[in-house]
């Protein structure tokens, strides 16, 4: 008979092989097990899990992107973009990030989740360990330098 390599495990898996249904309670040997496979394999669980540990906080320029959200979302368009410019006087250079928030105010339009050590240094198969809240400008700015930084060390390996 043959042997199906369990996705999670990648070891042999008896019961797949025979045609069995395992749950998904059965693919992992614990919650702990359980939670580290979402965190690395779901998007939305890991903002979930961030939110819970830094409340929508950029942890760089300390803005509270959760509560801003929350205030903005009861205004109408008008208001919206003057208390956003208010709370965030940077936003002005951005017009095209303005307009989405004032569009659509949500957390996933004002916060990210941004990777400590960059997806492109190995950082993208990860937990929350390498993972923390940046408000989109903050994270602009990150990814720029990053940015400058691999454009800087290409040129000098070449």
């Amino acid at each position: 008979m043959k042997e199906i390599a369990s996705r999670f495990f990648y070891q042999p898996c008896q019961r797949l092989a025979a045609g069995g249904v395992l749950q998904v309670h059965e693919l992992f040997c614990g919650g702990k097990c359980h939670q580290n496979h979402f965190q690395r394999s779901s998007n939305g669980s890991l903002r979930r899990q961030l939110f819970e540990l830094d409340k929508g906080v950029c942890q760089t320029c300390g803005l509270n992107c959760s509560q801003l959200v929350e205030r903005v979302r009861l205004l109408g368009p008008t208001d919206r973009k003057a208390e956003l410019l208010k709370a965030v006087p940077a936003l002005k250079a951005y017009p095209e990030r303005l307009k989405v928030l004032v569009d659509d105010p949500c957390d996933g339009n004002l916060w990210h989740a941004d990777h400590i050590l960059p997806v492109s240094m190995g950082g993208g198969e990860c937990g929350l360990e390498n993972i923390r809240t940046l408000c989109v400008l903050c994270h602009a700015r990150v990814t720029a330098e990053q940015h400058r930084l691999s454009s800087e060390a290409s040129k000098s390996e070449a």
